[in-house]
């Protein structure tokens, strides 16, 4: 991604910077981790991290020994810039920190993270039904009063919805799976909305915050434009699930 906006450090940018280089080269996870901004987010199919339990068990896997050598060998500061009003990076995005210097953003892939993405998808495959195995990337499960709904993206950057009844298991045939819907987003109230349609029926996953990692969630279904059933749920960890 380019920044073409990045700007140098000031004196008080400087420091804060200077203070996290201390912190990953003295490797002080317990100073580390409280100054984390949570839930910090990580694309899936990893799930984000919640809080100081979360991040000291997943530090291997964010900060590896090469991250570490990459980011106490910037003390020059030449490699971290400030983006606008979004906090202060490191080269082109491999880590964001905001301007108290609370880290917001890890974009670096580990040899770790990307062996256990690998262990994570491989997973997610042999506990989803063989009808969802290909040409799926996961990106939202949500458990409802009366399903367990699937969302995946595809390279197109259309999304694919799967259901199933509750009290059955993931392997199973879905109810239904839709293909080719799309995602909005609503800054102005922080909600983000999948809708998928199939003839004259609509259906419309509504996520009412999506900064939150088990934030509520509305599904309603629609048939020639006229609701006729609405349920409600959360978003889960699990792309997968079982009785």
């Amino acid at each position: 991604m380019n920044h073409s906006n990045a700007q140098k450090l000031n004196t008080d940018e400087e420091k804060v910077v200077l203070n996290f280089i201390q912190l990953i080269n003295n490797h002080n996870i317990d100073s580390l981790k409280n100054q984390v901004q949570y839930p910090l987010h990580r694309k899936k199919p990893f799930n984000s991290i919640l809080d100081t339990v979360d991040f000291v068990n997943e530090y291997e896997v964010l900060f590896d020994e090469g991250f570490r050598n990459l980011i106490t060998n910037s003390y020059n500061l030449g490699k971290w810039s400030v983006v606008g009003l979004k906090g202060i990076m490191l080269e082109n995005g491999l880590l964001w920190l905001d301007f108290n210097g609370k880290l917001i953003a890890v974009n670096y892939n580990s040899k770790e993270s990307i062996a256990k993405k690998k262990r994570l998808l491989a997973l997610d495959k042999e506990n989803i039904h063989e009808s969802l195995r290909e040409n799926q990337a996961f990106e939202a499960f949500i458990h409802t009063n009366r399903f367990f709904i699937r969302i995946d993206l595809f390279e197109n950057n259309s999304y694919r919805l799967a259901y199933w009844p509750v009290n059955t298991v993931s392997t199973s045939k879905p109810k239904k799976i839709i293909l080719k819907g799309i995602k909005t987003t609503n800054y102005l109230e922080g909600s983000v909305s999948y809708t998928f349609t199939a003839g004259n029926f609509s259906y419309v996953c509504r996520f009412l915050n999506d900064s939150l990692e088990n934030e509520l969630v509305q599904f309603n279904m629609y048939k020639n434009g006229m609701l006729f059933l609405k349920d409600n749920g959360f978003r889960a960890k699990k792309s997968y699930f079982s009785l």
